[in-house]
């Protein structure tokens, strides 16, 4: 019988103490891993999603400027003053004359805007008024996340002749307290 008393011995209540122990440290790791882990994954993600619309908007506008032409007339770059009813707004407005459209990008706050109309219906003024004012249809989105101060700049370099050579622009945005810059030079083909 007193085999029996032996073999029927359970845990006692330091062996649960301990183990219990043991376990609550193991899940404090393995939790503060995945915390970690999760976490860098969302700040990698969020640069990669910024660098990513940074290329996507530039390649849009290169692609766009290239085709305008190299008149100095067909290419402007203007900032525009707060008001009490908008925010201060830039804008670039090109000339495609073989397609006949006239192209307007807008950064108005932290969103970068493409509006494009016939040039033979062209008024730079109520275009880009429209743009800030959202009352057309014909308005895109190209990016958002903007640095609301230098989101968009554009220099027009022109040679002797003022004819256009290239347009350097710089986009910059600011996302979730992460930056990104993106610079490029377009040569448009007419030159």
């Amino acid at each position: 019988m007193n085999n029996m008393a032996k073999d029927n011995r359970g845990f006692t209540l330091v062996e649960i103490l301990v183990a219990l122990g043991i376990s609550s440290v193991i899940m404090l790791a393995l939790t503060t891993l995945i915390s970690s882990t999760s976490r860098a994954y969302r700040e990698t993600n969020s640069e990669v999603n910024i660098q990513s619309e940074a290329q996507i908007t530039m390649n849009i506008l290169n692609n766009m400027i290239i085709e305008g032409s190299s008149d100095e007339n067909d290419y402007r770059w203007n900032t525009v003053e707060a008001t009490a009813v908008y925010k201060a707004y830039k804008y670039l407005v090109f000339t495609n004359q073989a397609s006949g459209m006239t192209s307007y990008v807008i950064q108005y706050g932290t969103m970068l805007y493409y509006h494009e109309v016939a040039t033979d219906d062209a008024d730079e003024t109520a275009d880009v008024e429209t743009v800030v004012k959202a009352t057309d249809r014909g308005i895109y989105l190209l990016a958002e996340g903007l640095d609301t101060n230098n989101g968009f700049a554009v220099t027009i370099n022109k040679d002797s002749d003022d004819q256009v050579v290239n347009l350097k622009i710089q986009l910059n945005f600011n996302l979730d307290g992460k930056s990104f810059s993106v610079k490029n030079t377009v040569t448009p083909r007419n030159c």
